[in-house]
């Protein structure tokens, strides 16, 4: 009886193992996905701020030139 009872206990926390491993597998791969996708949007923002600092710079250098 004390056997059926360790090997059921045994299966249940096999079993609950199993079930975190899987659950801790997609946290990780949504942190993942999510962090690329923030590099994602840092990178057209920083692309952004380049563009607009070109067209400032471009803009100035006009100006400095009709004068």
């Amino acid at each position: 009886m004390t056997d059926s009872i360790e090997q059921g206990k045994a299966a249940l926390f096999a079993g609950i193992d199993m079930d975190v491993r899987a659950e801790a597998k997609e946290i990780v791969a949504e942190a993942r996905k999510q962090a690329r996708e923030k590099e994602k949007y840092a990178e057209k923002k920083a692309e952004s701020i380049l563009n607009a600092a070109r067209k400032q710079a471009q803009e100035q250098a006009e100006q400095i030139r009709a004068k």
